[in-house]
């Protein structure tokens, strides 16, 4: 499973509310109910200092919203192996929801830069969340669809 991760799985979710989403781009148009569906796939999860919460070139398998703690992204440095940092996400931030919709591998590499709450959105769930609500889909790519053609999108595509 893409979100498991044993040592560091917490119980139940507790982002049940419209709150707890509010102020993420991908969720803004979503009805209460495609919310509550949405918090019922919600995986949380606590990762600590300088954990690796996907690599550039693995399968991308999940998104994650951070709910408390600092992330950071890191892609390809243009003609060097060389990592650059390319972004650093706080709380409400997502990361990794670009596969979601073009099912490509891994762009960058996200790691923690201290203890880190996440929701963990596994890809398969979602699309099954998507395939059964098609006005939840609607509106999540609409949402997707508005950030990306925003001018500065390009300089912080999702990873």
């Amino acid at each position: 499973m893409a979100c498991f991760i044993a040592a560091l799985q917490t119980q139940g979710n507790p982002c049940r509310t419209k709150r707890c989403y509010a102020g993420v781009y991908l969720f803004a148009d979503l009805s209460s109910e495609g919310l509550s569906q949405l918090a019922k796939i919600a995986e949380p999860r606590k990762l600590p200092a300088g954990y690796s919460i996907f690599r550039a070139g693995d399968p991308a398998t999940a998104f994650y919203l951070i709910k408390d703690g600092i992330g950071e992204g890191f892609g390809p440095h243009a003609g060097s192996a060389i990592p650059s940092r390319s972004q650093r996400w706080a709380p409400d931030r997502i990361s990794g929801e670009m596969a979601l919709v073009d099912g490509m591998k891994r762009s960058a590499t996200a790691e923690t830069l201290e203890p880190t709450a996440v929701l963990c959105f596994d890809y398969e769930k979602m699309h099954g969340l998507l395939a059964k609500s098609p006005a939840t889909a609607s509106n999540l790519y609409r949402a997707f669809a508005r950030f990306l053609s925003k001018p500065s999108a390009a300089k912080r595509r999702p990873t």
